[in-house]
């Protein structure tokens, strides 16, 4: 997954990605995955830490489609546990969806800028 959007970051596709910055346990699963992306340029920040987990994952695609979900997007997670996801092509919907992705940004949530 981490190939897959260095690779759309260097096809010149608008990539941001947010992570935890530790898991739920506490240790920290993350620290390597963030510095791949800042060498490869994709735009990464750390989730807002007053939050135990950000467990939510959304895809925004040119503001014409949008999936947002629970789960993460491994295997198991479609065969072992039960999560959630909406996926629309309602353009409408979509540019809403990352309007949204921009409000809850690192100003108004606290998390750090790039």
């Amino acid at each position: 997954m981490v190939a897959a959007v260095i690779d759309r970051k260097k096809a010149g596709v608008d990539v941001r990605v947010q992570l935890n910055a530790a898991r739920s346990g506490g240790d920290r699963a993350n620290d390597e995955t963030y510095e791949q992306f800042q060498r490869a340029g994709v735009a990464v920040q750390w989730s807002n830490p007053k939050f135990y987990v950000t467990h939510e994952k959304s895809i925004v695609v040119d503001e014409k489609a949008a999936l947002v979900a629970t789960f993460n997007l491994m295997e198991k997670y479609f065969t072992l546990t039960r999560d959630y996801g909406i996926i629309t092509d309602n353009p409408t919907t979509s540019r809403r969806w990352r309007s949204i992705q921009r409000r809850l940004g690192a100003s108004r949530l606290g998390l750090q800028r790039l």
